[in-house]
């Protein structure tokens, strides 16, 4: 039994390596980013198991397809981040590998995982969209530029709740 659990579990390793490398070969990670990615992803499969790397998945697919949409139109604006490096990957895959790490051992972790990936999800799907609709700051309400620091945009703070939505619906 413990050995056939182990050999999925090396199975769902060899997926993450195939991702880690599509990721960076389609430019979506730098090379560095893409191996932690395939390491927090191990640390997720053999800590909590392949269920709560889904979530990670599903969150992974979605900031890919928000960080494409209008990619000419972003550019235009200067606000295409384009690939993403380490530190995008750690900030946004941090919290809920920790919570997975010792999730295993309190379930209470379970919430904070979840929570740690509503929250990346929402807020790269609120960067991401909202960027192409006028934002106003959160202060004044005043109409600012796109990626003005304290910005929101109801179609970014939509496509964020939306995003956030997802992922605990997928929980």
């Amino acid at each position: 039994m413990v050995e056939k659990l182990i050999m999925i579990n090396w199975g769902y390793v060899l997926i993450l390596f195939l991702l880690g490398f599509l990721t960076y070969k389609r430019k979506s990670l730098d090379a560095l980013g893409s191996v932690v990615m395939i390491v927090m992803g191990i640390i997720i499969i053999f800590s909590a198991g392949f269920n709560w790397l889904l979530l990670i998945l599903i969150f992974l697919i979605l900031s890919l397809v928000a960080t494409k949409f209008s990619k000419s139109y972003k550019k235009s604006l200067g606000e295409f981040e384009g690939r993403r490096t380490t530190k995008n990957v750690i900030s946004n895959g941090i919290v809920a590998v920790m919570m997975a790490a010792f999730g295993g051992y309190y379930l209470s972790f379970v919430g904070g995982f979840i929570g740690a990936i509503a929250t990346a999800t929402a807020d790269t799907l609120a960067s991401e969209i909202g960027v192409l609709h006028q934002p106003r700051l959160i202060t004044t309400f005043k109409k600012v530029e796109p990626g003005t620091d304290g910005a929101v945009s109801v179609l970014g703070t939509v496509a964020g709740m939306i995003g956030a939505a997802v992922i605990g619906i997928c929980a």
